[in-house]
């Protein structure tokens, strides 16, 4: 008999061994399941703030994109006027004052046909 009260008594502590490696393993489990729990929380929360700074780089990124549009049309408005500006500067401006030129020499002509005449 006191053989297997022996068995008995090793098959108990077998079992208390067991039931420890259990409760050691279980216990390990809850702490690695509330760490990756926050992990999963700090991870939402970053990929929130993540979402909202692209979101914010797109405003700025379409903005940017108004501003270079309204920049290029200045561009292309100077273009042009610079264009206009060598237009007159080349041909207009030639013309005008050729025509000045012969206004200007019929006014002395009559200037002086009519000092002549008064005298």
């Amino acid at each position: 008999m006191w053989c297997s009260s022996k068995n008995h008594q090793r098959a108990l502590e077998s079992m208390q061994a067991s039931l420890e490696a259990e409760a050691r393993g279980k216990a390990d489990f809850v702490r690695t399941k509330k760490k990756l729990e926050q992990d999963i929380n700090e991870l939402e929360i970053a990929l929130d703030a993540a979402n909202r700074g692209r979101a914010e780089a797109e405003k700025n990124v379409k903005k940017f994109q108004q501003q270079i549009v309204e920049i290029l049309q200045v561009c292309n408005d100077q273009r042009n006027l610079r264009d206009k500006k060598s237009v007159l500067s080349l041909v207009i401006l030639p013309a005008f004052h050729h025509t000045l030129s012969l206004l200007f020499a019929d006014i002395c002509n009559m200037h002086v046909t009519m000092c002549f005449t008064m005298h």
